[in-house]
């Protein structure tokens, strides 16, 4: 009687060839990579996050720097309630403004005439120190009126039929360096369609363009 047979180590198997046809086709697979399906609304949420939503346009020319905390600025421009609306949002977010009753002074004493444009710029600079400003804003305001006739509604004579006005409206927002008048940033807004009450557009454009040009 024979004795026991030793155990035999296992034997490595190799594995088979694949086909060449098949070997081609898995390497096709792995080199292309399938797309994968994106929601709609991840591409939504990261554009908001990134700063600019779909479909929206920046129409100013960016900002340098904002003056600092508690800074006094003296504002103008050629519309008084975009004018007004400028210095309460500065007021707003800490800012001071010349008071205008000094600045009536300061101007009438040195023969200044204020245009309310960009001509003004050099003798408000120059005046800067008497008006104890430390920058300046240009608030720029178009009002466009665009009249046209109503169609009746209640059967009266064509010819008789009452006139509405739109108005296209547009603000531009500019500060401007105390020292030596250079454009520190600006701003920009406007409606893309006539509005028929141009002060209340003139207030949320005169704000849009101030948050616009200080990257709010």
């Amino acid at each position: 009687m024979s004795g026991p047979r030793s155990p035999q180590p296992w034997k490595k198997i190799a594995p088979r060839p694949l086909p060449v046809s098949r070997r081609r086709r898995r390497r096709a697979d792995r080199s292309v990579r399938r797309p994968r399906h994106t929601d709609p609304i991840l591409l939504l949420l990261a554009s908001l996050l990134s700063g600019c939503a779909p479909g929206a346009a920046p129409s100013g020319t960016g900002r340098g720097p904002l003056p600092p905390p508690q800074a006094v600025g003296y504002v103008w421009g050629n519309q008084g309630l975009a004018v007004d609306v400028a210095g309460a949002w500065l007021h707003n977010r800490g800012y001071e403004t010349v008071e205008t009753e000094r600045a009536r002074q300061v101007l009438a004493a040195a023969s200044v005439t204020l245009t309310g444009s960009t001509d003004d710029q050099a003798s408000l600079v120059r005046l800067a120190p008497e008006l104890g400003a430390g920058f300046l804003v240009q608030v720029e305001a178009t009002v466009m009126p665009l009249t046209f006739r109503r169609p009746a509604t209640d059967g009266a004579n064509p010819h008789m039929d009452p006139k509405q006005s739109l108005y296209r409206v547009q603000v531009v927002v500019r500060g401007i360096d105390a020292r030596d008048g250079s454009v520190l940033w600006k701003g920009e807004a406007q409606r893309g369609y006539p509005v028929s009450d141009e002060n209340r557009a003139l207030v949320e454009l005169t704000q849009r363009a101030l948050a616009q040009a200080f990257g709010e």
